[in-house]
């Protein structure tokens, strides 16, 4: 019998029971490995470089030495922009919700703009800092946002990683994406304008069949509409092609 596993990652701020909603929902059973992976962990067990290719690395060879027949990896937001920096030979598909496929210009005034919310994370309380963080253009359309509430230290790890980890700081992976298109799926909220326009840019460069818009959803997808989210990783992971 094949064995198959699905690993999944959350975005930034994000934790593994993220997914509980979606993984309920799934309908696949026999045979089926689930995990879900804590950004905070994976950031926390590196070493000196921080980088998101060196915990994309990390991610890598725990998928490698898997002796699973078939790897599906679905990563939302940030969780995404991990995973684009593995190599395809240690997945079988990929599917990648609300995601970033790189900056083509303006990294600088990204860092900036990240830099002011490090800023704000020193000048603000926790709660006042994710309040503000929340009202974000991006996040206008969700229908369903989860409440937060860190350890100091964990929300200090995270301040840490909205910079180490800023899309300023990966590279544009449009190219990559068209050479192993048929290996990777794209899907987004259909209320999630700038993720949306993404998306649509993304059927130049994957097969159009592998780019979903999922309705009533915004940025956050996995909350908004964790069955159809369920769906789509049920299709990837049954698809032949």
């Amino acid at each position: 019998m094949e064995k198959l596993e699905i690993h999944f990652f959350h975005g930034f701020l994000g934790e593994p029971s993220d997914w509980n909603s979606t993984i309920n929902e799934l309908t696949l059973h026999q045979g089926v490995e689930v995990h879900t992976h804590s950004l905070l962990d994976l950031y926390r067990s590196l070493d000196s470089d921080r980088s998101l290719q060196a915990a994309a690395n990390k991610v890598q060879k725990d998928l490698l030495t898997s002796e699973s027949t078939k790897k599906i990896v679905v990563g939302y937001s940030l969780g995404g922009r991990l995973l684009l920096h593995l190599q395809d030979q240690s997945f079988d598909k990929l599917l990648l919700l609300g995601s970033h496929p790189g900056l083509k210009e303006s990294r600088e005034q990204r860092l900036i703009k990240e830099a002011g919310w490090v800023e704000k994370g020193q000048q603000l309380s926790q709660q006042e800092w994710l309040a503000e963080w929340n009202r974000q253009d991006v996040f206008a359309s969700d229908r369903s946002r989860p409440r937060r509430q860190f350890t100091d230290a964990d929300f200090n790890d995270y301040i840490e990683i909205l910079q180490a980890w800023s899309v300023a700081r990966q590279e544009d992976f449009r190219k990559k994406l068209q050479s192993v298109g048929n290996k990777i799926f794209w899907a987004c909220g259909e209320d999630d304008t700038k993720y949306r326009a993404l998306s649509e840019e993304m059927k130049e460069f994957l097969p159009k069949d592998h780019v979903w818009l999922v309705p009533g959803a915004g940025h956050g997808i996995l909350f908004d509409q964790p069955q159809d989210v369920a769906r789509m990783v049920e299709k990837v992971a049954t698809y032949d092609r």
